[in-house]
């Protein structure tokens, strides 16, 4: 992990692998300055710090099965949803260089759905 946009990809797919297999707790190295922090030692927020918020205001504990095959380049997580009783929070990675297209299946679709799309900015995967 790092201070660029393209290890907000790594961090979420790290956070979605442990929910799969059961981890209570995923440890970031340090939280402020370092390599690896979420915040720069002026407390300005990185990608990642980003990418953990929305987690952790959106995805609930229980984790629901989707495809999980080794090897995906396009991955898919779902989990109960923190944010609204009853529905589902589903992230999906791309971790390729082509444009991937995904499907919401219709038996999910029962209401309004919120989108977050996270991009990179001018400087591309390694902007920070």
């Amino acid at each position: 992990l790092s201070n660029t946009f393209v290890a907000g990809n790594l961090w979420l797919d790290k956070l979605g692998l442990a929910a799969l297999r059961n981890f209570s707790a995923v440890c970031r190295q340090d939280y402020v300055g370092g390599n690896y922090g979420l915040l720069n030692s002026s407390f300005y927020p990185f990608p990642d710090y980003f990418t953990s918020v929305l987690y952790k205001r959106l995805v609930g504990e229980k984790v629901l099965r989707v495809d999980d095959s080794p090897g995906r380049i396009v991955r898919y997580y779902a989990h109960c949803s923190k944010a609204l009783k009853g529905s589902v929070a589903i992230y999906v990675l791309n971790l390729g260089n082509d444009t991937a297209n995904l499907e919401i299946p219709s038996n999910l679709v029962g209401g309004p759905i919120d989108l977050y799309v996270l991009t990179p900015g001018s400087g591309g995967l390694t902007s920070k």
